[in-house]
């Protein structure tokens, strides 16, 4: 006969060593908690804060090689006279534009200035402004104003023009302009420094600053665009 202090010494030791669970307790202690398999909601992803760029003071990186080189003077078309105009050269080539009468009037050379071509454009334009002109990603861009709206031409060889849509913008002044595989436009609007890139039709818009007017924009030989000011400078 068993004595009673033995016994309850074994069921203690029972209990304690799990030799009296069950197998369905077990298994259900055992198995995993169920997680939820049902897909998380698609959201549309945000465009990048400021289109990309970022305000920088210095650190640009080093100057690229300097020009040797004595420039020399090219003759401007008689036409122009000593009306105002903006100017613009790649390599051998030279565009000038600037608003005549009325109107938008643009001039090509190929050979340095020894001979010129009037160009033409497939708009009608009153009350224009020409505020620059430059040549970058394989085409020719002037920008200015025109009616109280902003103006934004382009050309791929010089001659023919045509006027960008550019809408979007509504009553903003264009102040630089440049291009890296899209349009990049600075502009002053509402008291601040906007950007937009894109095309005609199809542009993004984002606020950079209210402190400073971006003047300059111009695309690096190694693909980054610079925008700057006199306090400024924002890259992408």
């Amino acid at each position: 006969m068993v004595k009673r202090s033995t016994l309850l010494v074994l069921l203690s030791v029972m209990v304690l060593s799990g030799c009296g669970r069950s197998s369905l307790h077990s298994s259900a202690l055992d198995e995993p908690t169920p997680t939820s398999t049902a897909a998380a909601p698609a959201t549309t992803p945000k465009p990048p804060e400021h289109l990309g760029f970022v305000r920088r003071s210095t650190g640009l990186g080093a100057p690229g090689p300097q020009a040797t080189a004595v420039p020399k003077p090219v003759r401007l078309p008689r036409a122009v006279g000593t009306a105002d105009n903006e100017r613009a050269a790649f390599g051998k080539q030279f565009v000038v534009a600037l608003a005549q009468g009325t109107g938008f009037q643009a001039w090509h050379t190929g050979d340095s200035g020894a001979n010129w071509e009037p160009g033409t454009l497939d708009a009608t334009l009153k009350a224009v402004r020409i505020d620059g002109v430059t040549h970058t990603d394989r085409r020719w861009l002037a920008y200015g104003s025109a009616q109280g709206s902003p103006l934004l031409l382009e050309s791929t060889d010089g001659l023919k023009w045509r006027r960008l849509d550019t809408s979007p913008l509504g009553s903003a002044e264009i102040t630089a302009v440049t291009a890296d595989s899209e349009l990049i436009v600075a502009g002053r609007s509402a008291g601040c420094t906007n950007v937009w890139t894109g095309d005609s039709g199809s542009w993004r818009t984002a606020r950079l600053s209210c402190a400073d007017t971006l003047t300059t924009a111009h695309t690096l030989s190694d693909g980054r665009v610079l925008l700057s000011g006199t306090r400024e400078a924002w890259v992408r």
